[in-house]
């Protein structure tokens, strides 16, 4: 598992530090936030109980925009953990559009499309030969499809690396689920708050 998430770990690093060396499509900021991921439909309850923690890293990559707004790619890896049901790494890929006041708020939203890696945290059988036997553990690659509205505030607005501190609350569907026993997919929400760094304002 934790090589896994290491290897995860590199290659969305090494993705977006290839991808800011395109003039046309420039890195911006890197955002880290901690999470509480939730097998839910959305509600006006943002916060659920019991938590479910977990932990992001993002990017972000404007591509169009005005003075007060602006459309970016997101991309982030995510891993959260589930204690009943299971623990996943998310590589998602939101396209975002911002709106930013002048007080220095912005509110956004997007869609995403990412692959999806879960792992049962129970122990997992298999039927072969007539017998049932443990599986290897592997986990299972599915695809996640997302969308999602956050709040942000702009600090240090008059320094070289200004940061926003942002809330975001994201639905998710996990598919395909288990479509043979009549689940297709799986939906969950999300609730991040965390920071990001402007390094190329």
């Amino acid at each position: 598992m934790l090589r896994c998430l290491l290897t995860c770990i590199f290659c969305f690093v090494f993705s977006v530090l290839s991808t800011a060396q395109q003039q046309s499509f420039r890195l911006q900021s890197l955002s880290f936030s901690f999470m509480n991921e939730n097998v839910a439909f959305p509600s006006i309850k943002l916060f659920e109980n019991p938590v479910h923690p977990g932990v992001a890293i993002g990017a972000v990559f404007p591509f169009a925009g005005k003075e007060h707004s602006s459309f970016s790619l997101h991309p982030e890896l995510s891993y959260y953990f589930h204690k009943q049901h299971e623990n996943a790494l998310l590589l998602n890929f939101p396209v975002k559009y911002h709106y930013r006041f002048n007080f220095d708020m912005a509110i956004g939203g997007g869609i995403g499309i990412g692959y999806l890696h879960t792992f049962s945290n129970q122990q997992e059988y298999k039927f072969a030969n007539g017998a049932y036997t443990q599986s290897n553990g592997i986990g299972k690659p599915q695809f996640a499809v997302t969308t999602g509205i956050d709040f942000s505030y702009k600090f240090f607005k008059e320094k070289k690396h200004p940061m926003d501190l942002f809330v975001a609350y994201t639905f998710m569907v996990q598919l395909p689920y288990a479509a043979p026993i009549g689940i297709p997919l799986l939906p969950h929400t999300i609730f991040q708050i965390g920071t990001s760094w402007y390094l190329f304002p």
